[in-house]
């Protein structure tokens, strides 16, 4: 996750922090379709919305945002 996102070496620990996150709150088919948080817990698990070093990697051509204009 730290490479893909082109992260420095200093943010490990958090990274490490966050992919276990995710781990524990991904269903298991061994589990029933559970996560391991709702197996130990026996309730199911407060879900947000996670989002991990997100980079804006949109290209906007002119062109076409030219036939959004009112006068198109």
């Amino acid at each position: 996750m730290r490479l893909d996102a082109n992260l420095p070496w200093e943010l490990w620990p958090e990274v490490v922090r966050s992919a276990v996150y995710l781990y524990n709150r991904t269903p298991r088919y061994s589990n029933r379709w559970r996560s391991p948080y709702e197996e130990f817990f026996t309730r199911v698990a407060y879900q947000i919305g996670v989002a991990f070093a997100i980079t804006d990697n949109t290209k906007r051509h002119k062109g076409r945002l030219q036939r959004l204009n009112p006068k198109a």
